[in-house]
């Protein structure tokens, strides 16, 4: 799943927890941190992993892989909201405006 696919993944009315079940994440869980392989881009995998499977880390390995944090799905998910508010806002514009300031931040 790419940033655009998760932000279209919410914008056409589907849940967190929605998300979360099928994936075996707990809903209820701190936080879910969002992972992207780099160079961050539009169309970079993305994983999410519980904040204590990965100690809280900018960097982790992953089925042979590296990512690195974007930032916790909460962030995420206020975002999106967000950007619900603006009716010309696209799923392109947020995800490069979210990788921006995980860019900047990370």
């Amino acid at each position: 799943m790419t940033l655009p696919e998760l932000i279209n993944y919410f914008w056409i009315g589907n849940t967190y927890e929605d998300f979360c079940k099928p994936r075996g994440l707990n809903c209820d869980a701190y936080a879910i941190e969002i992972f992207a392989q780099k160079p961050f881009g539009l169309n970079s995998k993305l994983e999410f992993f519980k904040e204590e499977e990965t100690a809280g880390k900018t960097q982790y390995s992953y089925n042979g892989s590296e990512f690195y944090s974007l930032f916790n799905f909460y962030y995420f998910l206020n975002a999106v909201r967000e950007g619900e508010k603006n009716e010309t806002l696209t799923d392109i514009d947020l995800a490069l405006r979210l990788l921006d300031f995980a860019e900047r931040n990370g």
